[in-house]
């Protein structure tokens, strides 16, 4: 999915969907399956999972979370239309038996720091 450009052309735009887990799953059963189900729901509002990670190095504050999932999606109303689905509330209060932050943060990349779709490394 390539990220869309901004009406002047020149940046790409995006809303990536952060979560910070702070504790352990305690209902493995439920969570599974609040992972599996999601998926396919974000995927179907045109989100892509970058990273569902337990390596989180914290470079300030008290302590890190310990996973963080990045989900990018093309705007700010894509991660609305997935959220606030009826399908994606049934299931929310699964994700819910487990703290956590969930936020999303909209933003720019620079063409120039795009190729294909992916950022470019050594910008």
């Amino acid at each position: 999915m390539a990220a869309p450009k901004d009406p002047e052309g020149d940046t790409f735009l995006a809303t990536y969907v952060i979560s910070e887990r702070h504790d352990e799953v305690t209902d493995e059963a439920a969570f599974a399956t609040y992972r599996e189900v999601t998926g396919r729901m974000v995927k179907r509002h045109g989100g892509v999972y970058l990273t569902v990670s337990r390596d989180a190095s914290l470079l300030e504050g008290d302590k890190p979370p310990l996973v963080v999932g990045i989900i990018r999606f093309p705007s700010l109303e894509h991660v609305r239309a997935w959220w606030d689905s009826p399908e994606y509330q049934a299931i929310a209060p699964l994700r819910r038996t487990v703290p956590m932050r969930v936020y999303a943060v909209s933003g720019t990349i620079p063409s120039h720091a795009v190729t294909d779709d992916h950022v470019k490394e050594d910008v």
